[in-house]
């Protein structure tokens, strides 16, 4: 198994080939993050059984984790755009803030969604 310089070097790689699918070429990010983690870790010389273990554990553990609080958010979000509270909130923000600075608004208010 590869190790020390070169597995940085082909994680940088990976990194930026993960930019560049993603913003460049338009791809689902979930594939694009799942493909290059493979596509890793055959990179660096790990057995084909346990690239797809360590994928499948990291992904597990992570959405065991957080799982709750993304599927919360989701709902969250919706709710704010459906019933109109989130332009509500902007408005309010811009009053304060005045028209001039509407990316200032757009930024506190996507801060204030986001809690």
């Amino acid at each position: 198994m590869v190790s020390g310089p070169i597995a940085i070097i082909l994680l940088v790689f990976a990194v930026l080939l993960l930019i560049y699918a993603t913003s460049k070429l338009k791809m689902n990010p979930f594939v694009v993050l799942i493909s290059i983690a493979f596509l890793y870790g055959v990179a660096i010389g790990m057995p084909l059984s346990t690239v797809v273990q360590t994928i499948k554990d990291g992904f597990g553990g992570t959405m065991g984790a957080i799982g709750i609080v993304i599927i919360a958010g989701t709902i969250i979000g919706v709710i704010l755009e459906k019933t109109g509270a989130a332009i509500s909130i902007t408005e309010a923000i811009l009053r304060v803030v005045g028209k001039n600075r509407a990316p200032l608004a757009m930024s506190f208010t996507g801060w204030v969604v986001s809690i």
